[in-house]
């Protein structure tokens, strides 16, 4: 009797242990569904992130969305200080022009989108000096 309770007592715990081992295996099964959904899903935002980042749909949206357009002019401003120690700002306005064709015999091809700069060192009127 006391052998026949000890093989009873085996067989449920074998049982249990087996029905552990089916819910932890299912729990694994899940959760790998989850790491592969959420590995596709990753892959697709990057492509999206992607796109959004190209330098082609960044100048469409500056163009056609916000009215922006290459900049015409830079001006660009030095900092100094004059013998009293106050700071004195002074800008030069440079315009970007596109390069007229050279007049030549025969026609040479055209380069797009070179441009040469023009520098006028005065002072910009909008800029205070002291």
């Amino acid at each position: 009797m006391l052998i026949l309770f000890i093989l009873a007592g085996m067989g449920v715990f074998m049982v249990a242990m087996h029905q552990g081992a089916l819910s932890k295996d299912l729990s694994v099964t899940r959760l790998e569904q989850n790491i592969s959904a959420e590995k596709s899903k990753q892959k697709s935002l990057r492509m999206s992130l992607a796109r959004l980042k190209s330098p082609g749909r960044v100048t469409r949206v500056a163009t056609d969305e916000l009215g922006l357009s290459e900049p015409t002019a830079v001006i660009y401003l030095k900092y100094t200080k004059d013998g009293n120690g106050n700071i004195v700002c002074q800008s030069n306005y440079e315009t970007t022009v596109k390069e007229p064709p050279k007049e030549t015999g025969r026609e040479q091809p055209r380069e797009t989108g070179k441009k040469q700069a023009s520098i006028k060192t005065e002072p910009s009127p909008n800029v205070t000096q002291r």
